[in-house]
């Protein structure tokens, strides 16, 4: 995937989120609960599970809840 195939799918989660009210909460809520990653990092979290609650690398899984994500 190209930078400005990124970005412009970024900007469709944008306008969506902006033209429904249910939508814009389920990305606050995405947003409160990944606190620790950058703006674009959340939407992207957003667009890809927009119930996500916990997001972390691999191996910080792996190491400290000795879980195996997909």
């Amino acid at each position: 995937m190209r930078i400005n195939d990124f970005h412009n799918i970024l900007e469709l989660i944008k306008q969506d989120v902006l033209q429904s009210e249910a939508e814009y909460l389920k990305l606050l809520k995405v947003v409160g609960n990944n606190q620790k990653y950058d703006f674009r990092s959340q939407l992207s979290i957003y667009d890809k599970n927009p119930e996500a609650t916990a997001c972390a690398k691999f191996d910080y899984w792996r190491e400290h809840f000795n879980r195996t994500v997909m």
